[in-house]
């Protein structure tokens, strides 16, 4: 044997030796050593043994069992260096022993679990250590559920954090169940990898089994009494009430004090209305309240500045009046990252965009039809980032190419959602949480914490440029100094019809 490698040896001197050539080598050797059924048996092993190697097929978790791939020694290699850290030699070693088990095994196909758990055994034979060589799932791990599930700490950002007195862990160890099927069983798996590298987000991802969001106004000849008793047995069966009242009201009636006994512990309840001083004596309570742009524009001046500092007043303005029904349903919503689409071209960038916002649409829907079977009838599809793709895409903000950027991208959202048998939603936007901190930290922006999510494209300035009012459905704002002139001021809409 040790003649044997010498004569290999000579024969491939050059500095990187390809198995095939190492192999003929091998048989010239046995050849002229006169060891002719010893060649032929050797080349008969390797034969059998290439053909069972490309008949092996590999199968993934989530993948249809027609997207199976080949087996690809060098593939496991590559991901023992990534993945366990194991110096080049280790991981090709351990590649190389599980390879000659799979041939002896006389395995056809193989999952990838098996295959992770194999390689953890040979790491283990090898003394290289046992941690799975698998990824961590997407959703909460078991030990963290086992601690949550124990009562001792509640769901937290990095991990588990202590529980404050007096709080139950229940509904946030719900949503994070919720969160983990969702992410493991429901979404189909070309979507996830789209949500994963963090192009989209769903802002009701913990709470998908209910409708994103309630549109509540009264109805003709309603009572004020009977609205709001109607609003609070809403909040138990949305994840959100919009509700909305255009009424003129007195100081001390039902409606000013409703907000404060509407309070549900895991309900979320905004306020909209286009009466000003009702929207001022919310906010100086304490409740943020969605007030309409002309309304505001329209007030006197000293209670502008009266409701400016309460810091509680947002502007909302709508490319078109919208028509307060006494219901209307916003089935789902997502939120789409336009920083994840930026490219050397603003074509480009529109092209990538309407392709993660068609993934988006795509996880709305594969969510809603778990619970309604049906398509959701309105789907809210918001951007985030649009203000650094506007800055990376060098647009003026009072440029005539924004404005037709805006349009490109309202109406690739608006394609989207009918693409799936949607309406796009043009009303005001459900609340999206902290859907732009996660976006933000996928793409790790040291100095951007946030993405902002709305389509006002220069949210820093109290003034947004005139493309926007033009072309976006729906602007919400601050109230502050110096939005006067820069509007066209249209009477407050006070009837539902």
């Amino acid at each position: 044997a040790s003649q044997l490698a010498s004569m290999v040896a000579v024969a491939t001197q050059e500095d990187i030796v390809e198995t095939a050539s190492l192999a003929a080598a091998v048989e010239s050797a046995l050849d002229a050593c006169g060891c002719a059924p010893a060649a032929q048996a050797f080349a008969h092993v390797r034969r059998l043994t290439m053909a069972h190697l490309q008949r092996l097929r590999v199968h993934t978790d989530g993948a249809e069992p027609s997207e199976a791939r080949p087996w690809d020694r060098a593939r496991l290699a590559r991901s023992l260096m990534r993945d366990r850290h194991l110096e080049s030699q280790h991981a090709w070693d351990v590649a190389h022993r599980l390879e000659r088990r799979l041939v002896a095994g006389e395995f056809r196909h193989i999952t990838g679990r098996l295959l992770a758990a194999l390689a953890e055994n040979e790491c283990r034979t090898l003394g290289l250590g046992g941690d799975p060589l698998g990824p961590d799932p997407v959703g909460i791990g078991r030990r963290e559920l086992d601690a949550w599930l124990g009562g001792e700490c509640v769901p937290g950002t990095g991990g588990p954090s202590l529980t404050a007195p007096g709080v139950d862990p229940r509904p946030l160890l719900g949503g994070e169940v919720l969160a983990r099927y969702a992410l493991e069983e429901i979404l189909p798996r070309k979507v996830l990898r789209f949500w994963e590298r963090g192009a989209f987000d769903i802002p009701s991802l913990r709470d998908w089994t209910r409708s994103t969001c309630l549109r509540l106004a009264p109805a003709s000849g309603e009572e004020e009494l009977a609205y709001w008793k109607r609003v609070g047995r809403a909040l138990f069966r949305t994840a959100e009430v919009q509700a909305w009242w255009g009424r003129p009201t007195g100081s001390q009636d039902v409606t000013v004090l409703a907000p404060a006994w509407l309070k549900r512990p895991h309900a979320r309840l905004r306020l909209v209305t286009n009466q000003v001083e009702l929207a001022f004596h919310w906010a100086r309570e304490g409740h943020f309240i969605h007030l309409d742009l002309s309304s505001y524009l329209l007030a006197e001046p000293s209670l502008r500045r009266r409701m400016q500092a309460t810091d509680r007043i947002l502007l909302t303005h709508f490319a078109r009046s919208p028509r307060h029904r006494p219901r209307q349903r916003v089935a789902a919503c997502a939120v789409v990252n336009l920083v994840a689409a930026l490219g050397s071209s603003t074509d480009e960038f529109l092209s990538q965009a309407a392709q993660i916002a068609g993934q988006a649409a795509q996880a709305a829907l594969a969510l809603h039809t778990r619970t309604q079977a049906r398509p959701p009838a309105r789907l809210a599809l918001l951007p985030a980032g649009l203000d650094l793709a506007v800055a990376h895409l060098g647009l003026e903000l009072h440029s005539s190419e924004l404005r037709r950027l805006l349009h490109s991208l309202v109406a690739h959202f608006r394609t989207a959602a009918e693409n799936i048998g949607s309406l796009l939603d043009s009303g005001l936007p459900p609340h999206t949480g902290s859907v732009g901190v996660r976006l933000a930290g996928c793409f790790g922006e040291e100095n951007t914490p946030t993405f902002s999510v709305g389509w006002n494209p220069a949210p820093d300035h109290p003034r947004p440029p005139q493309p926007a009012l033009d072309a976006v459905p729906v602007l919400v704002l601050p109230a502050v100094r110096g939005v006067r002139g820069v509007f066209t001021l249209h009477p407050p809409t006070s009837d539902p019809s």
